[in-house]
């Protein structure tokens, strides 16, 4: 945090910082400390020591604001981080802290107005971009939050953190995609199985540029494969329910989550009966 405070500011050693200011910063930052060892009351004494040192320091509201969010004090969360934005309008983390705090206390639709804001405000911010993609699914605009992840892929990502970001994307649209699947699944099985179908189509797109040991992506992955081939098992389609189930296995199942959920898919497998799948078939 605090070298993304240093990065926003363009606070350097050669440029220094105000008495005030380094006390400032030295408090809040040994509030946050004291938080973290469940001295409340302490920290949130330091935290308006903090402030009665440099009421304009938006690094010390930042923390005391994420203090607040963190003991459920929604409203002085929200006064903090206002006040941390309109001293630093093009800080995006601030922005995301603002909408992280909305999207607790339950208003959605003040989170997406407040990320459109940000998006103008901070050039368009690709971590931005990703907040909105939540926020909007949140809101149940599945084919807007769909459409804005595909069109935020990095197809040539640089670093690990643009891969991370298209991992994110990624899955939204495998989680959008399973809440229309899931819309239709008792009504309209066929829709259904398009929808999840989809999300498998886009994973094999954007994989090479994505983490694939991602944890939120394997889970939504074999999520969505066991649901494929139980729908394939629903239309009697024994070969394709058989490779789906097989695709839904984790390989490493070190977690008691995914131990449980191949147990499902062997026992699946068991009741389905052997089948010899041809040379070929993937």
């Amino acid at each position: 945090m605090n070298r993304e405070y240093l990065k926003y500011l363009r606070i350097t050693s050669d440029e220094g910082i105000s008495a005030k200011r380094a006390m400032s910063l030295n408090k809040a930052e040994e509030a946050i400390r004291l938080s973290r060892s469940g001295k409340d009351s302490e920290a949130e004494t330091l935290f308006r020591e903090a402030l009665n040192y440099d009421k304009d320091n938006d690094y010390a509201l930042y923390l005391f604001a994420i203090f607040s969010k963190e003991r459920q004090n929604y409203g002085q969360a929200m006064e903090l981080i206002q006040r941390a934005i309109n001293l630093q309008k093009e800080n995006p983390i601030y922005w995301i802290e603002f909408s992280n705090i909305l999207e607790l206390w339950g208003d959605f639709r003040k989170a997406e107005r407040i990320l459109d804001e940000a998006l103008r405000r901070c050039n368009h911010d690709i971590r931005i971009t990703q907040k909105l993609v939540v926020i909007k699914e949140r809101l149940n605009k599945i084919e807007e939050a769909i459409a804005l992840a595909e069109k935020h892929i990095n197809m040539n990502p640089l670093d690990a953190k643009q891969t991370f970001l298209n991992t994110l994307f990624v899955v939204a649209i495998l989680e959008g995609n399973w809440r229309l699947g899931c819309r239709y699944r008792q009504i309209n099985p066929d829709a259904s199985l398009a929808y999840f179908l989809d999300s498998i189509k886009s994973v094999e797109k954007y994989r090479r540029v994505i983490q694939p040991n991602n944890a939120k992506f394997q889970f939504h992955e074999k999520k969505i494969l066991k649901a494929i081939a139980e729908l394939y098992q629903q239309k009697g389609d024994i070969k394709l329910a058989h490779q789906y189930y097989e695709r839904s296995l984790y390989e490493i199942a070190f977690f008691e989550d995914r131990q449980k959920h191949n147990e499902i898919i062997n026992r699946r497998l068991a009741e389905l009966g052997d089948y010899q799948k041809k040379p070929g078939v993937k």
